[in-house]
């Protein structure tokens, strides 16, 4: 009964696929990175067959490929996947230019465009799109690269004189990232909201348990007053009670009035179901974190979901502004971030108590002034910026956008 109990009923999920995006991501880095290291090497050895050196330029092209797909799988925007995928597939028409060029040239039987010096960079540049954090912009972005991508493998082959062939691994390879992009986003669906149910239901079950729990440790309680008290007073002789005895039992009888003693020995608490961080506060948490600065999160978190995915990435770039200026100015590396929920609007308050200063108008509302480099960042005729500062007494931007209709 002297033991503390703290009991909590929660269940890992990742409603944003923040952590799941990162893991395909990661394993798609490593499978590009491997097919095209081995396109690398086998390029390098006809080198000494053919004595063409221009191979090193495709070789070079490679490398480029490889760090545009790096690249798209690591954006956090569809845009930015898309431009990087596009690179990729210019760097993939250099690459098939120069090889499809050595293979009509050298003596012996032209292989078609389908063969596998050019179908394993396809392969890799194919992979852009499977990080991205939404279904629609996986889809497109996939699609892009194997338009853009098969597509300028066959033009350089025609350029080149080679016969031309459809690669079936590389349309096979596209119908089947498609098709696990679209089972992936429909079983993550179906995950998320199991969570909800078995996390409401565990959270249930805890509460019941403890509430057993809370009623035993009263019950064991009063045994130890009340009933000791009845059976002392079963034993003792008849007459008036002595003073020792008259003053426990008015102690026991004041006790039971408040339930502090039962709390204090046995402290039994249920903690609902932990509210999952939306990715974008994570992604500014872990900003704030690389330049040294710790973040606070409270309010309803939640609702920045709310927010179109372009809004969502136009407040993350605000916010993330904010707090380099606590890494840069404030002297202190705490600052915290408050989300509250209104009927049209979601409001966001950056604050600090660090060093603050003097909140001139020039500052504030000049042409490079604070107030309007947020607001430009923020990009909608609805939002607005509030600032609050003293010098020793911190800073507070308070930004406000409108919601997605």
């Amino acid at each position: 009964m002297r033991g503390v109990m703290h009991m909590s009923a929660q269940i890992a999920t990742d409603p944003d696929a923040l952590a799941t995006s990162r893991a395909i991501g990661r394993a798609a880095l490593w499978f590009s990175s491997s097919m095209l290291g081995v396109t690398a090497l086998i390029d390098l050895a006809f080198i000494p067959f053919t004595g063409r050196v221009d191979i090193l330029l495709a070789v070079a092209a490679l490398v480029v490929i490889a760090l545009a797909v790096a690249a798209a799988l690591s954006s956090r925007s569809v845009r930015r996947a898309l431009c990087w995928t596009v690179v990729a597939a210019v760097a993939l028409f250099g690459y098939a230019s120069i090889v499809t060029n050595v293979s009509v040239v050298f003596p012996g039987s032209t292989p078609s465009s389908d063969y596998v010096l050019v179908s394993m960079p396809t392969l890799a540049v194919l992979l852009c799109g499977v990080a991205i954090r939404s279904l629609k912009g996986a889809l497109l972005v996939g699609t892009v690269a194997f338009v853009l991508g098969h597509g300028l493998v066959l033009v350089a082959a025609t350029l080149q004189g080679m016969p031309l062939a459809l690669d079936v691994p590389v349309v096979a390879s596209w119908v089947g990232l498609a098709l696990l992009v679209i089972a992936f986003w429909h079983a993550r669906g179906i995950t998320v909201r199991g969570a909800a149910v078995m996390g409401a239901a565990g959270y249930d079950e805890i509460a019941s348990a403890t509430a057993g729990r809370f009623a035993g440790a009263a019950a064991e309680w009063l045994r130890e007053t009340v009933l000791e008290d009845l059976r002392a007073l079963a034993a003792a002789t008849p007459g008036p009670l002595g003073p020792d005895r008259a003053a426990a039992l008015r102690r026991h009888l004041a006790d039971l009035d408040d339930i502090g003693p039962i709390l204090e020995e046995s402290t039994l608490a249920v903690v609902p179901p932990a509210a999952v961080t939306p990715a974008m506060l994570v992604e500014v948490r872990e900003h704030a974190a690389r330049r040294g600065v710790r973040v606070a999160l409270v309010g309803q978190l939640s609702a920045v979901t709310e927010l179109s995915s372009a809004a969502s990435r136009r407040l993350q770039a605000t916010i993330e502004e904010c707090l380099d200026n606590v890494a840069q100015h404030s002297g202190v590396d705490e600052a915290e971030i408050a989300v509250m929920d209104g009927e049209s609007e979601i409001s966001v308050m950056v604050s600090d108590a660090g060093a603050g200063f003097e909140p001139e108008p020039a500052v504030l509302d000049g042409p490079a002034g604070l107030r309007s480099r947020l607001l430009e960042r923020l990009g909608d005729a609805r939002a607005s910026v509030q600032i609050w500062a003293r010098p020793s007494a911190g800073t507070a931007v308070f930004l406000t956008v409108g919601v997605r209709s």
